[in-house]
């Protein structure tokens, strides 16, 4: 199995070269522009599903199957939804489907146009890559799937929960392109952070980013 292309994306580090020198990544909602799609389209996507559908853009969905991971997940609409039903006393039906797990990866496929089919997958923080490169590379390694891609996202933790979480997890977005080949795929040591497997990658396999 080898690495076929890939490619990273955070506030503050959008290029190959930032990640290169070591940009520290910053406190921020942004979200890089999805020119695929219309403004209309987008404009009540989260931060975490467009970083999600940028990628998906980006290293394209013409996989055999997507795998998407995040830690928080939609912790923005979340917090949307809670408030609402503090103040209100009810749930809008709106807010809470753009609120659950599975939103970026479905929300990639409906503005891609794409009927790849995606696996949505939670872990915790220490394990949240390595579980998904496994997820990613046992259906290659079985024979099952030709080409798979996954990606792993991020978004700003709102500051109503800063008190309340472990970690402050920086927003971002890595993709990884898998495709069935000679080679050894990804290290085991390379897998202990996002930000590490970023590195890794550009230290090992730099001419495979995709631009």
């Amino acid at each position: 199995m080898v690495v076929e292309g890939f490619s990273a994306w955070a506030p503050g580090v959008e290029t190959l070269e930032k990640w290169e020198s070591g940009e520290s990544i910053e406190d921020s909602s942004a979200a890089p522009e999805l020119t695929f799609a219309s403004r209309m389209a987008t404009r009540r996507l989260s931060q975490l599903t467009k970083l999600t559908c940028y990628m998906a853009g980006k290293l394209g969905l013409d996989a055999d199957e997507l795998f998407f991971s995040s830690v928080r997940g939609e912790i923005g609409s979340q917090l949307r939804i809670n408030l609402g039903y503090a103040e209100e006393g009810e749930m809008k039906p709106a807010s809470f489907s753009l609120s659950v797990f599975n939103t970026p990866p479905a929300e990639a496929t409906i503005l891609l146009k794409s009927q790849i089919p995606y696996t949505a997958l939670f872990s915790k923080e220490s394990e949240c890559i390595r579980n998904l490169y496994a997820a990613a590379a046992a259906p290659i390694l079985s024979g099952r799937l030709e080409r798979t891609l996954m990606i792993y996202a991020e978004e700003m933790t709102p500051p109503e929960y800063r008190n309340n979480v472990s970690s402050l997890l920086p927003a971002m977005v890595l993709g990884v392109r898998l495709r069935a080949g000679e080679g050894e795929g990804i290290c085991e040591s390379a897998l202990v952070s996002p930000r590490a497997l970023v590195e890794h990658l550009i230290a090992t396999e730099r001419s495979k980013w995709v631009f």
